[in-house]
């Protein structure tokens, strides 16, 4: 019994290890993923959502984050002329997004490489504008106009003519963005994220979290089984209180534990017959059949 009690231990206890060792693995994979500590939700947003032909995404790692922020604004005014689009510093780290002509990406580079190392750029280009020019898309507004107008011309219209009226105020529009997305193809849409190097997951980072977690998952499952081991404990003392026995399993097997016929005989057969203790005694009686048969041939008197 004691050997059974240990191996049941024993299996709980790795079963609780390699649990606290998968959790800590997903946790410790999650932050891995975790490049820089920068909240880039808003940005990410808002570039995402703006259309533009042409797209940049550099991401830069400064060693001093609250000097490489300074820096910024001068640059950005350096590199363009309009407004940025949008800017949001923190602490040590911020996103930019501003527009910047295509002739003056290098110089942008540059002066971002001097104020840290660029960790990653990401370059993208609208492919619905590869394969069109501002010339092609102004003829088919105006074709698109011309026939919207001669529709509008008419008084009373068709269903099928009120539907390509709609339709054509559909092109129409679509046309128009596409054309301001062309006029502005010498133009780059940048996104700058500044993160500061002290903060990126380098090894000795991620081993020190996956440590600490690892202990405290390992802690909190430990007293997970106790509050479950001395819960299950306590509910079965007060049910035992109240008279309710034999709810385990080994509470079932021995309130129904089968008997042997050597018991059942020796409860209820009275200590005679098979496995009983005692003998029990016989008593026979024996008639003299000659002496009946003579009596009965006797003549009578």
């Amino acid at each position: 019994m004691s050997n059974k009690h240990h191996s049941r231990v024993r299996g709980i206890a790795i079963f609780i290890v390699l649990l606290a060792i998968l959790i800590t693995s997903y946790q410790t994979y999650k932050q891995m993923g975790k490049r820089s500590p920068v909240d880039t939700q808003t940005a990410d947003n808002v570039f995402r959502n703006t259309t533009w032909m042409h797209k940049t995404k550099l991401v830069v790692n400064a060693k001093n984050g609250a000097a490489a922020l300074k820096e910024m604004n001068p640059l950005i005014a350096a590199v363009s002329s309009d407004s940025p689009v949008h800017v949001k510093e923190m602490g040590s780290s911020g996103t930019y997004i501003f527009k910047t002509p295509n002739d003056k990406m290098e110089t942008l580079r540059s002066r971002l490489g001097s104020i840290g190392s660029i960790a990653s750029t990401e370059v993208l280009t609208d492919t619905t504008l590869v394969a069109t020019s501002s010339e092609i898309e102004n003829q088919r507004l105006k074709s698109y106009q011309t026939e919207r107008a001669t529709l509008d011309a008419i008084r009373l219209r068709s269903e099928v003519e009120n539907r390509r009226m709609d339709h054509l105020n559909t092109l129409i529009v679509q046309t128009i963005d596409k054309i301001q997305r062309l006029d502005a193809a010498g133009n780059t849409l940048v996104y700058v994220v500044i993160a500061p190097v002290s903060h990126s997951a380098g090894l000795v980072s991620l081993a020190k979290f996956g440590v600490t977690r690892f202990f405290l998952i390992l802690l909190s499952l430990c007293l997970i089984m106790a509050v479950l081991y001395f819960g299950t404990k306590l509910l079965t003392w007060v049910l035992s209180l109240l008279g309710i026995k034999g709810l385990g399993v080994g509470g079932v097997l021995q309130n129904y534990t089968y008997k042997s016929y050597s018991n059942y005989s020796g409860r209820y057969g009275y200590g005679y017959g098979y496995g009983g203790k005692r003998d029990r005694k016989v008593k026979r009686i024996y008639k003299d059949k000659r002496t009946t048969g003579e009596e009965e041939t006797s003549p009578k008197e």
